[in-house]
């Protein structure tokens, strides 16, 4: 420490007896502060806690994501489209392609939102949300369905209903044949299905096929262009009446419908 006195000289400091003045940094309230904190942070974690369960058991804030959904994709194929392909090959397969959105309106509670994921089970691990889709075509209800095609140079698409030859079908697929008819909705955007009712449905453009569902039938509709990276929506409905499906779609053999 420089001294104010003399001309310049430093001078020692007389060393304290720690045992007197107390030792640097010693900090009586520590104890009561570490008991301060260590409360605050148990009340911050149970906040959070509950506010994770409230959003879980209520359902999470409906965020604007449609909004988002109108933005550009960026091309996952970047400089094919540039490329000089000088042969052509003859492709022997097909992608088979599920639905993204497979939900219901009703043109009865015309407000009505469907549950979206009607099979999430709460487990001590979390929430799993099962890849089962619900098909319902009734009288009153039709399902909507939104395909995103994904592949480069497989542009030629095809709707396909599916109904491999089970015992199960007994269940949901009843004697008489019905008949339903796909139509292509006028959107060009993703859709919500927290959000969409019969009122929020886009505005059908034109009838694609008429199917007659029978028991181990495979029906299919004609082909139709698909660009890469678009979103292909349809609207299922009954024909005539009576009529009534209503099944579960998964992704295990035997495959019960599909998009090729």
């Amino acid at each position: 420490m420089l001294s104010p006195h003399g001309r310049g000289r430093y001078e020692a400091v007389k060393e304290e007896d720690s045992s007197e003045n107390g030792s640097v940094g010693d900090d009586s309230q520590s104890p009561q502060r570490q008991a301060y904190f260590t409360i605050i942070t148990c009340l911050i974690a149970i906040l959070c806690t509950v506010a994770n369960a409230s959003f879980t058991l209520l359902g999470s804030p409906k965020a604007h994501i449609e909004d988002a959904a109108i933005l550009r994709r960026p091309s996952q194929f970047i400089g094919l489209d540039r490329a000089n392909f000088s042969r052509e090959y003859a492709l022997d397969f097909h992608i088979k392609a599920f639905p993204s959105v497979l939900t219901q309106i009703s043109r009865v509670e015309r407000n009505k939102v469907f549950e979206d994921d009607p099979k999430r089970q709460f487990t001590r691990f979390g929430t799993i949300s099962p890849d089962d889709k619900h098909f319902v075509v009734t009288e009153e209800i039709s399902t909507i369905a939104q395909f995103r095609a994904r592949d480069y140079g497989m542009e030629n698409c095809q709707l396909k209903l599916s109904f491999p030859h089970t015992e199960a079908q007994e269940d949901y697929i009843p004697e008489d044949p019905i008949k339903m008819t796909v139509w292509r909705l006028q959107t060009s955007t993703w859709l919500n299905p927290r959000l969409l009712s019969f009122n929020t449905r886009p505005a059908r453009e034109a009838a694609v096929v008429t199917w007659t569902v029978d028991r181990g039938a495979n029906a299919t509709s004609p082909m139709f262009l698909c660009s890469s990276d678009s979103l292909q929506s349809f609207e299922i409905t009954c024909e005539s009446g009576p009529c009534s499906l209503e099944l579960w779609q998964d992704k295990e053999e035997p495959i019960i419908g599909d998009k090729n």
